[in-house]
């Protein structure tokens, strides 16, 4: 967790400053994505926790959300809690998301990330989607993308703005 937490996540997130000032190029992110790719593949296994599991976590990021990596990131950290998780990545269908929910048994939580505020109208869609299909465990809505604020206004039942903050709201709403 903690070359996550210190290394990775800030890593991305001066390659994501960097971009946004233009500093580098779109080519130059994707290679550092690619490479980020790569060592969390590597990472996961790490995470793998024996015994009985606390339930399934469903995460991923709604449509036109093309950043998967904040998703991955915190699937690793949810499975070394003991979670079942079930990412679903970046740039998932509203349907897909909801048909995968519905037929999992023991789902806990729904976890959405966010990278850029653009994507505010697609969590709302996403969220209203979920509700409309029966989903009413927590909805939890995080990532640099998006604010406490605008994620209630979009319906989501909590905020966290980061993996230890997800994992400390996925504490207070599993027992």
């Amino acid at each position: 967790a903690t070359l996550y937490l210190e290394i990775f996540v800030p890593a991305l997130r001066m390659i994501g400053k960097r971009w946004e000032e233009g500093q580098i190029n779109v080519a130059d992110e994707h290679c550092a994505s690619a490479v980020m790719q790569r060592l969390i593949g590597r990472s996961g296994p790490l995470f793998h926790r024996p015994g009985r599991k606390r339930g399934i976590v469903v995460l991923g990021a709604p449509e036109g959300e093309l950043h998967g990596i904040p998703a991955a990131l915190a699937a690793d950290l949810l499975r070394g809690r003991g979670f079942i998780v079930v990412d679903l990545g970046a740039d998932v269908p509203t349907e897909s998301f909801v048909e995968c929910v519905q037929r999992l048994p023991r789902v806990m939580a729904v976890a959405v990330t966010v990278t850029t505020p653009r994507r505010a109208p697609a969590v709302r869609r996403f969220v209203a989607a979920l509700r409309a299909g029966g989903i009413v465990m927590p909805i939890i809505v995080g990532g640099s993308g998006i604010d406490d604020a605008t994620a209630r206004r979009v319906g989501a039942d909590a905020w966290g703005d980061d993996a230890p903050r997800l994992l400390h709201l996925l504490a207070e709403v599993i027992r």
